[in-house]
């Protein structure tokens, strides 16, 4: 009885227990519920706010994207503009560094044209003040030209200027000149000297280059006259002056034409020598080779050592002593023909090898001496400058001197060497070939 008293108060327990929790868990939902429908109602109220926010920012974002088009128009048709500017500005610098090349290069031919202006008025002939240039303007040094103009002008017609010209003796004579052109005539005050005159341009020094006459002093005095003209300016008379004898040109070759000259004793006394080495060897007559022959085949060893010995050849030695070994056969024949017949070559080159190495050094020596005048003109020019281009044309003319002298002793010596090398090479060939038919003749005994 206990037991189910206990039993019902458990379960009583347990339900009063069932039912608070019922009772709880509906408060909790109810609460929850609740919290829910509020966060709801706040997520509908932020969502509102946002879509209107969105709209606001999108209303912006598209303003904003609309200046930014209308800003990078005006950039780039900022850009355009300042491209074209930089290329108008290129083309206008290329045209300014144009002009300014073209204007050196005028003021680079006035200065040029005034040089050879200059230097064609003769000495104490007046230039006008009006076209003395004041400063080296392009415009200033256009006067020079009008002054050029102008006394092209007065020359081609003839003019008659005051002037100072060096006579013969170096001394300076003043006096009336007459020019036509390139042609200038000169007498001085008493009319006691008068000539043609040359002009050097370097110097632009007058001088007296032929002998005077009374015409000149008439044409002077506007009276008509007959008169040789020189329209090269002196320089006809320079050239026809102009004489390089042998013996000139030899001291004007220094001191590297003493070894030319060594090398072309020694090729001259070197062939002299030959020849008369040469002259000495006769060619057998006609027959001769066949009465050897005939001796040979007879065994007359007597007749054959005679006809050898009669014989201005170096064959009648060779065969000679070959056939002092004919008892022994053709072949010790031969052998002793071969050995004769370098004691033959050798002393055919003889003096040869010393033609031969006097025509190569020549040339190199004369080559040397060249290089050796080069290097004192041009260290000459480099003291002096090249103001005067005399200076180093005569220069390389007198280094030449040396390569001209190599040639004229290499190319004789180179000829002489060929002539009596023929010679001698036909000397060796003829005594081969009659030692080989000796031995031919034995063989067939």
């Amino acid at each position: 009885m206990k037991s189910t008293i206990k039993i019902n108060s458990l379960l009583l327990g347990v339900s009063l227990g069932a039912v608070s929790l019922a009772h709880a868990q509906t408060a909790v939902l109810t609460s929850a519920k609740k919290d829910l429908a509020e966060s709801s109602k706040n997520l509908t109220i932020y969502r509102d706010s946002v879509s209107a926010e969105k709209i606001e920012l999108a209303g912006k974002l598209t303003t904003t994207q609309a200046e930014l088009s209308e800003k990078r128009r005006k950039a780039k048709l900022a850009a355009m503009a300042n491209a074209d500017r930089r290329i108008v500005l290129s083309k206008l610098r290329s045209e300014a560094a144009s002009r300014s090349g073209e204007v050196d290069y005028l003021s680079s031919q006035i200065g040029g044209f005034q040089g050879k202006f200059l230097s064609s008025l003769y000495q104490g002939e007046p230039l006008a003040l009006k076209y003395t240039a004041l400063d080296d303007s392009l415009t200033e040094r256009m006067k020079l030209l009008e002054a050029g103009i102008e006394r092209l002008e007065i020359h081609l017609g003839g003019a008659v200027v005051d002037a100072e010209v060096a006579d013969a003796d170096g001394k300076i004579q003043q006096g009336k000149l007459v020019s036509f052109g390139p042609v200038a005539w000169f007498s001085n005050e008493s009319n006691s000297i008068s000539g043609a005159i040359a002009v050097d341009k370097a110097s632009r020094n007058s001088t007296l280059v032929g002998e005077g006459s009374a015409e000149i002093s008439q044409l002077i005095a506007a009276q008509p006259v007959s008169l040789e003209m020189d329209l090269t300016g002196g320089k006809a008379r320079a050239l026809a002056s102009i004489t390089n004898t042998p013996l000139d040109l030899f001291k004007k070759g220094g001191a590297w034409i003493w070894p030319i000259v060594a090398v072309a004793l020694v090729s001259l006394i070197c062939a002299i020598l030959k020849f008369i080495q040469l002259s000495k060897i006769k060619n057998p007559k006609s027959g001769w080779l066949s009465g050897l022959l005939e001796h040979v085949r007879e065994g007359n060893l007597e007749e054959v050592g005679g006809t050898c010995g009669e014989l201005k050849h170096p064959v009648g030695l060779v065969v000679q002593k070959a056939l002092t070994g004919m008892h022994r056969g053709a072949d010790v024949v031969e052998e002793i023909i071969y050995e004769q017949m370098i004691d033959v070559q050798s002393k055919q080159q003889k003096w040869l090898p010393f033609i031969a190495v006097t025509a190569a050094i020549a040339p190199l020596l004369g080559l040397l001496g060249t290089v050796s005048g080069m290097i004192t003109t041009f260290t000459g020019l480099s003291v002096v400058g090249t103001s005067d281009p005399k200076l180093l044309s005569g220069g390389i003319s007198e280094a030449l001197v040396t390569t001209l002298f190599g040639l004229v002793v290499a190319i004789p010596a180179l000829v002489l060497h060929s002539l009596l090398s023929r010679r001698s090479q036909g000397i060796v060939e003829t005594t081969e070939k009659i030692g080989l038919t000796v031995v031919n003749c034995i063989r067939k005994k």
